[in-house]
């Protein structure tokens, strides 16, 4: 009995013995592909990195364009037609492609150029820009926009009516358009705060160089803030201030008019040619609010003109406009620039869903309203005045890239030395497409 005792002792020593050497010899076989696997992942990150810091050095591109075709019919009053005599008709208003793109991680660049001036090419954007600096995150050299008016700023694809209103493109053939120059800019951490300053001086957007010797130079400046924001509800709270100062050549022509916010317009109200002007100053207050589907902007345009010969006239501009967004939708605000971005539908008119299958849908429908004016009447001349329009819209945004738009225009020219006001009524239809 004692004797097979040992016996299975001796057993279970062996069977003991073989399995620590079974476990050992797996163990080491598992810390060996354990090792194995790190190094190939430590591989694999170095590549990566390596990868990233590559593409990094190389420019990418991103091609974008837009295409907007807009028709106008008129009807005038007698007064209107003595003036000038609108035509009918349509046009193709943008044609534009843009390449765009980063590299070497803080630059990039924008080049965009606009076929629609009568065969003409029109630069509208060249720059090159650096982020991530110490003292601003956007710096920005060559030709674009000045960093003024919450509506200059916003894109054609995504302002609420076919045109600008009539005192942003009055004051934009001098003081608000793209302009060669160099600008910095910055936003808060929490993107509810930026401001923009610039140096530029006008060109001719055609060759984007200097016109001449009697062209003026200026210094812009735009200060936005976002005083409430809540996205559950689609709300914002916007308000923004904007400086000009340019300084002329006494030479320098000027002929300010308020133009129909239409496309074949003439302009009634004007100043007619003058010259002597040394100095524009510019002030534009801001304001943007939204809850939900419904949004109100305005703006005010005030430019005093330093010119002795003409006892240094003001002319003022401005607009107020609501929006109610009749399919639901929310307005889309784009924080550390303080711009407007454009609106999505929540259900798109028509898109391919699967292969082969069509998903369709209402789409977004805009209901709008725009009072807008525009006052000259500062400089005493025969054809000076003021210029009130009320304007009447509805867009249908067919997706996040088209949208057929309708504006009804009624607007009423009023005259310093004419007895007569000129009244035009405009009926606009627009085709919009941009990628």
């Amino acid at each position: 009995m004692l004797k097979d005792s040992k016996i299975w002792r001796g057993v279970a020593l062996l069977f003991f013995l073989a399995f620590c050497v079974g476990a050992r010899a797996e163990t080491d076989s598992l810390e060996a592909r354990v090792a194995v696997l790190e190094e190939e992942l430590q591989r694999q990150n170095e590549a990566a990195a390596l990868k990233k810091e590559s593409d990094a050095k190389k420019p990418s591109a991103k091609i974008g364009g837009r295409f907007h075709i807009t028709t106008s019919g008129f009807s005038q009053d007698d007064a209107a037609k003595e003036i000038a005599d609108f035509e009918s008709g349509a046009e193709i208003r943008r044609a534009r492609i843009s390449v765009a793109g980063d590299f070497l991680d803080q630059y990039n660049y924008k080049l965009e150029v606009d076929f629609s001036s009568g065969g003409d090419v029109s630069i509208k954007d060249a720059f090159i820009g650096m982020t991530h600096l110490p003292i601003a995150s956007d710096l920005r050299v060559g030709h674009f926009k000045e960093p003024i008016s919450l509506e200059r700023l916003t894109s054609s694809n995504n302002i609420w009516f076919i045109e600008r209103s009539a005192g942003c493109s009055m004051f934009d053939k001098y003081l608000f358009g793209r302009s060669l120059g160099v600008s910095l800019g910055n936003a808060s951490q929490k993107k509810d705060f930026s401001w923009s300053l610039g140096f530029f001086s006008p060109v001719d957007d055609k060759k984007v160089e200097y016109q001449n010797d009697n062209d003026g130079y200026g210094l812009t400046l735009r200060i936005a803030k976002l005083l409430w924001e809540d996205s559950s509800v689609g709300g914002n709270l916007h308000v923004g201030f904007g400086y000009s100062y340019k300084s002329w050549d006494e030479k320098q022509s000027m002929d300010w008019a308020p133009e129909l916010e239409t496309a074949f317009a003439e302009t009634l109200v004007r100043t007619g040619t003058f010259y002597g002007t040394g100095a524009t100053h510019t002030f534009v207050p801001e304001f943007f609010w939204s809850l939900g589907s419904l949004a109100f902007q305005a703006e005010y345009f005030i430019a005093q003109l330093q010119n002795d010969s003409y006892d240094n006239p003001t002319f003022t501009g401005g607009y107020a406009q609501v929006s109610w967004m009749l399919s639901g939708e929310h307005y889309d605000y784009e924080k550390g620039r303080g711009i407007l971005k454009g609106i999505v539908p929540n259900a798109h008119f028509a898109r391919l869903c699967k292969e082969g299958i069509w998903c369709a849908g209402p789409g977004a429908w805009q209901a709008i309203y725009r009072f807008s004016w525009a006052d000259v009447s500062d400089l005493n001349t025969s054809m000076s005045g003021k210029v009130f329009d009320h304007t009447l819209g509805l867009n249908w945004i067919l997706n996040s890239n088209t949208r057929v738009m309708f504006n009804y225009i009624l607007s009423t020219n009023k005259f310093e030395n004419r007895d007569d006001d000129a009244v035009v009524s405009a009926f606009v239809g627009a085709f919009q497409l941009h990628f």
